[in-house]
């Protein structure tokens, strides 16, 4: 995978929903990577554990060297991005098969963020 090559710390979200996708979808294939996350890069375990702490739906356990992610009532993706932000590093959010995020109509992603986000060409 190019990310793995680029050397640069990613979360690899693959977005294949159901045809009526649900917010339970969505969370789940976030849920994914931030789990695969401290496998990939075990020195920021401790300070991903950190960053989510107390991140509303979301609960996070730490087994060295996982973390185990749970969402607990509704999730706030850009306080997720936030969170991550707070990582001390840039982490690249890759999203494969992002056409697929049609499906959940309800999903405005267009507004997870303040700044311009900038989508890179495929």
């Amino acid at each position: 995978m190019a990310l793995g090559e680029a050397g640069v710390t990613y979360l690899y979200v693959d977005v294949r929903l159901s045809l009526y996708a649900g917010y339970r979808d969505i969370a789940e294939v976030f849920a994914r990577p931030l789990e695969d996350l401290p496998r990939r890069e075990p020195s920021l375990a401790d300070r991903l554990r950190e960053a989510l702490r107390g991140l509303g739906g979301l609960e996070v356990s730490l087994g060295p060297p996982s973390v185990r992610v749970t969402f607990r009532g509704r999730l706030s993706l850009p306080d997720l991005f936030t969170r991550l932000n707070d990582l001390g590093e840039p982490i690249v959010v890759a999203v494969d098969e992002a056409q697929e995020l049609r499906k959940a109509n309800w999903l405005r992603f267009d507004r997870l963020s303040p700044t311009p986000m900038t989508a890179c060409p495929t």
